[in-house]
């Protein structure tokens, strides 16, 4: 209460300024940073019980891979772990999706298709964007590019993104 009735002197004492164009647009400016980092400062995940199934499933599913991957699989075995573990996902994803406010179900199943589909195509699981795998690009025999795709990195980077959403709730 004494808080407010000092605002309220300081606003009596310096009205002219304050009502002013340039003192009514510092003051709206400084409100709307006040609300923006109020909102990014949301730091604990959601209570929501679609986020707490929907990130337990997720959690469940890869441990020893996410976030950090210390079982991940030799060669290409990382292809059959993920298949092992898709419809429990593809049920938690689809149950999750109805709770999210519709304006992000777009961008959720954007994330979710590029999870589960190295080549974007829906309802078809490919997983090749999680092999370590590198080559060149050669024109006439000479070598023009160089590229590797870092499996582990792309993994950690599409499931941080779909945790995201849970967070959002």
């Amino acid at each position: 209460m004494q808080y407010a009735v000092a605002v309220l002197d300081w606003l009596t004492k310096n009205k002219e300024w304050v009502f002013s164009g340039l003192g009514t647009a510092i003051v709206i400016g400084l409100l709307r940073l006040i609300v923006l980092l109020a909102r990014r400062r949301r730091t604990v995940p959601s209570s929501s019980p679609a986020a707490i199934a929907f990130r337990a499933a997720l959690i469940n599913a890869f441990e020893g891979l996410y976030p950090h991957p210390v079982n991940w699989p030799a060669g290409t075995g990382i292809d059959p772990r993920l298949r092992r573990v898709f419809p429990a996902l593809q049920g938690a994803a689809d149950t999750f999706r109805m709770a999210l406010p519709a304006r992000k179900r777009a961008d959720f199943d954007d994330a979710w298709l590029t999870y589960y589909s190295s080549e974007k195509l829906d309802g078809q699981q490919s997983y090749l964007h999680y092999l370590n795998m590198g080559g060149h690009s050669t024109i006439f025999g000479l070598i023009v590019a160089r590229h590797k795709n870092d499996g582990k990195r792309n993994f950690k980077e599409n499931v941080a993104r779909l945790l995201a959403f849970a967070d959002t709730l």
